[in-house]
């Protein structure tokens, strides 16, 4: 039986010889690493043809000498325009043009709604007298209005009222029109046609 240490004979000293020359040449003309500048060696199973094409001696070099080359581009910095001191004199075009989105703009509306309903002091329901949660609500919706319009239009104690959820969603959803509306918060106003924006129904037919 052959000993295991002679498997290969004189084949694996051949390898060998021929790794080590294949150093040697690599040696007189070596790539080294563009970032930190130290020598690319190969692995001991790695070709010298492949270190050749190496540009970086791992990973983490090659990732740090492209962030150097990589522009960091600033972030736009957003005004707030929540705030309760000068919000009332902004326009809502201003509002929707520096908020994030679109939701950022009618958060920041809502918000000032809310403040200016809540120093009424009103606690029911216009509707229907429901007092243990009401909410605020546009009787002339924040989209009619044009962008040149002022918070303090928009959000002008006689424009808003309270109702309690359900009689919010009737509203929202076109089952109450904005003249009922009106009668109940005692806003003046003259009568006109009921409202078909609001409520999906035709308009009554003229008696005969």
């Amino acid at each position: 039986m052959k000993n295991p240490n002679q498997i290969g004979g004189q084949g694996v000293f051949t390898a060998i010889k021929q790794r080590e020359d294949a150093m040697k040449r690599y040696l007189t003309n070596p790539k080294f690493c563009q970032y930190c500048q130290k020598l690319i060696l190969p692995s001991d199973k790695q070709k010298f043809c492949e270190i050749k094409k190496k540009k970086f001696c791992n990973a983490s070099c090659s990732a740090s000498f492209n962030n150097l080359k990589r522009v960091k581009k600033e972030k736009p910095v957003i005004p707030r325009v929540v705030r309760k001191q000068n919000l009332e004199n902004l326009t809502k075009g201003f509002i929707f043009e520096k908020a994030k989105n679109w939701q950022s703009a009618r958060s920041c509306i809502r918000k000032h709604a809310s403040n200016v309903f809540n120093s009424l002091n009103i606690t029911t329901c216009v509707r229907c007298g429901y007092d243990k949660h009401i909410e605020v609500c546009h009787i002339k919706p924040v989209s009619s209005f044009s962008n040149e319009s002022l918070m303090k239009e928009i959000n002008d104690p006689n424009n808003l009222i309270g109702l309690c959820p359900n009689c919010h969603w009737e509203f929202d959803n076109g089952l109450l029109s904005q003249d009922s509306i009106k009668k109940d918060a005692g806003v003046g106003f003259e009568p006109t046609e009921p409202d078909l924006m609001r409520v999906g129904s035709e308009p009554p037919l003229p008696a005969i």
